[in-house]
């Protein structure tokens, strides 16, 4: 533990469908904080117990799709 910088912290992950993310936090009971969706990238942002930021994000250009 380190209360000092508890909550001052953001972490960025990079997803290849940020739809399922959104839906598997859902089913957890992840609130979400935020959800955004734009031309070339979709993301979701959720706050954890301590304060800190969690982003997941998709770009949607074709480098971006998984691969099966």
């Amino acid at each position: 533990q380190d209360s000092g910088r508890a909550g001052a912290s953001s972490v960025t992950l990079v997803e290849t469908d940020v739809e399922a993310r959104i839906a598997d936090l859902k089913a957890k009971g992840i609130a979400i904080k935020q959800a955004s969706n734009s031309d070339s990238v979709a993301g979701a942002i959720v706050v954890d117990p301590d304060g800190n930021q969690i982003v997941f994000a998709q770009g949607k250009g074709p480098a971006h799709r998984a691969v099966a």
